[in-house]
């Protein structure tokens, strides 16, 4: 009688066990691929819309990753040449050099509107 019950006990939680194990596996697999999106989404380049365009008027005019002096130099703009400007920040301006094929901020006293 007793081996009976334990035998109808493990029976009837055996299949718990496996529902369990299943809908944590599928919490992790949900888990990694939002993990990836997050990843996708923040590693592609997005621009904002575009305010105005401006002549570079600086010979090899840094463009940073920062509205500010001391950020990383990611290029630089060709006198001369056009940049979309994206964004304004007190002196900074956010542009994007296509034909250098870079983006970032510049000082404005660099450009020509």
């Amino acid at each position: 009688m007793f081996g009976t019950l334990c035998a109808l006990i493990y029976t009837s939680a055996a299949p718990h066990k496996t529902m369990h194990a299943a809908g944590e596996k599928q919490k992790i697999i949900t888990r990694q691929k939002t993990a990836t999106a997050d990843k996708s989404t923040a590693d592609a380049k997005v621009y904002p819309s575009r305010l105005d365009s401006a002549l570079v008027s600086k010979i090899d005019l840094p463009i940073r990753d920062a509205p500010r002096g001391d950020a990383k130099i990611l290029g630089r703009a060709v006198y001369g040449s056009r940049v979309e400007v994206l964004g304004q920040d007190g002196r900074w301006a956010q542009v994007l050099a296509i034909g250098q094929n870079a983006a970032g901020w510049v000082e404005k006293a660099g450009l020509n509107f």
